[in-house]
């Protein structure tokens, strides 16, 4: 017994560390959070009920995993000092870990899910697998926090001579597996079908202002899907090379969740900068506008097939004082012949 303890005692690191380190970066994800938080709700009355209490309800389950992170760390390293045995055996806010990442993703993935069948004129080719797959991941989540609430940490004591770690094995455990690579495979399929999308879309663009928009929403699916992908996979990794030896999977696993989150709000403050708002200028509004003589038919304020992207707009002032709010719509010439109105 006591062997093992001193091999925990001199590689405290492996074990307490990714804990401790793991509150550390959600603390600055939290706050990285609440920044985006506040850029989001400063522009959120133009967003549906539905986004708003999305983004709502994915911000307290944020601060809910930092609590009891907190409480976790304080646990381990003040209450249970140099108590090893029951370091070894996480408590039950460690064993949440799983359901409350799922609690932060699924919302952002079904929204995703939502944007992609849009996209796809609503196609069923297109909502069916990505909902099992969300559907798939859930099921598996669950599983395998029942399973981890009925695992047994106990250590037997080593045979005589030999090594103190000889019977801490700690199993390959499929189901956390799963977990781990469901939403990785679904992150990758929306994301795909996001960029296919927008890159056929680029190729019919005639304006630079909307190949601008579109290079913009390119780059914004990149910056939202990949961290969490990435962090998923490391995950996994980390937990099949180094479960017997390490918990730094955990720590992988502790900042995922906020990771979708963020993720979340760089894809709805991302497409809120390019709509026009009246802090980028002089926007008329559509009481008491007339087409001007020999301009085009008026267009739709909102893009055809880009949902929540609007066409660009130009205001212009005339000579005569009027103004003028010109929509520049990607099948006609940038040189400011496209459709306009004037008061």
């Amino acid at each position: 017994m006591s062997g093992i303890i001193d091999f925990l005692n001199d590689n405290a690191g492996l074990f307490v560390g990714p804990f401790v380190v793991s509150m550390i970066a959600q603390s600055f994800q939290l706050g990285f959070l609440v920044d985006h938080s506040i850029t989001f709700w400063s522009r959120a009355k133009n967003e549906k009920p539905i986004i708003k209490i999305m983004v709502a309800f994915v911000s307290l389950i944020a601060v809910f995993q930092t609590s009891l992170s907190f409480y976790s760390v304080w646990r381990m390293c003040v209450v249970h000092h140099a108590d090893w045995w029951t370091m070894l055996s996480m408590p039950w806010s460690d064993k949440l870990t799983n359901m409350i990442t799922i609690w932060m993703a699924c919302p952002v993935q079904a929204y995703l899910i939502w944007r992609c069948w849009m996209l796809t004129n609503k196609s069923l080719f297109t909502l069916l697998p990505l909902s099992g797959l969300l559907l798939g991941y859930i099921a598996i989540s669950i599983d395998f926090t029942d399973t981890i609430f009925h695992y047994d940490y106990a250590i037997p004591p080593p045979p005589p001579g030999e090594s103190p770690m000889a019977n801490f094995s700690v199993p390959i455990i499929p189901s956390y597996v799963m977990s781990l690579m469901f939403p990785a495979i679904l992150d990758v399929c929306v994301t795909t079908i996001l960029l296919i999308f927008l890159l056929r879309a680029q190729s019919s663009i005639y304006t630079r202002e909307f190949r601008r928009v579109v290079r913009r929403l390119i780059i914004i699916s990149w910056e939202a899907a990949l961290p969490p992908c990435a962090c998923a996979l490391v995950t996994v990794v980390l937990y099949m090379l180094e479960c017997q030896y390490s918990y730094w999977s955990f720590f992988a696993q502790g900042v995922l969740g906020k990771l979708y989150v963020v993720s979340l709000f760089v894809t709805l403050n991302g497409r809120a900068r390019l709509r026009p708002t009246e802090q980028d200028g002089f926007i008329v509004p559509d009481q008491g506008l007339q087409p001007v003589p020999g301009a085009h038919l008026p267009l739709p304020r909102e893009h055809p097939t880009l949902p929540g992207a609007s066409l660009p707009v130009v205001v212009v002032v005339s000579e005569k004082s009027n103004l003028e709010e010109r929509y520049v719509h990607p099948g006609y010439p940038e040189d400011g012949s496209g459709t306009s109105w004037s008061s």
